[in-house]
């Protein structure tokens, strides 16, 4: 098994639309999938990376870096991370987490950080706790 992690390409656009659309739980479209792509593309603080085993697409994650403003901190956020519904609990969450705080560390980031839906208790949040993240608060929205 050659395990693989590697920054997306437009080759990706099959795969990223299938993997988003299942995590999504409906497709997403060819035009929204674009503008993320090209956006990321652009942007020097976002990334996305596609996980292969033996060059088949079994995960991806988004990354972002967050600089603080009330302290001389900068973290990089995990901003998504999915698996294929298949691929669960097989290890290939644990270690896209690794990758990016390998990431975290290469970019002189204080640490990690994500956030995470209510609903997600069992699965997702035991994950994340299991790794050795912390609950430190809610993330509020507002949507007009």
């Amino acid at each position: 098994m050659n395990l693989t992690i590697r920054e997306f390409n437009q080759n990706d656009f099959t795969f990223l639309k299938e993997i988003i659309s299942e995590y999504l739980e409906k497709e997403i479209s060819d035009a929204d999938l674009q503008n993320r792509m090209d956006f990321i593309k652009n942007c020097t603080t976002e990334n996305l990376y596609v996980c292969e085993i033996d060059s088949v697409g079994r995960g991806i994650i988004a990354t972002r870096i967050r600089e603080n403003i009330e302290e001389n901190s900068r973290f990089l956020e995990v901003s998504l991370i999915v698996t294929r519904l298949s691929e669960r609990r097989n290890g290939l969450g644990k270690q896209m987490i690794s990758f990016a705080e390998q990431k975290a560390k290469e970019l002189k980031c204080t640490g990690l950080w994500l956030v995470s839906g209510f609903g997600r208790e069992e699965a997702a949040h035991k994950f994340y706790k299991d790794l050795g993240f912390v609950i430190t608060g809610y993330r509020f929205r507002k949507i007009f």
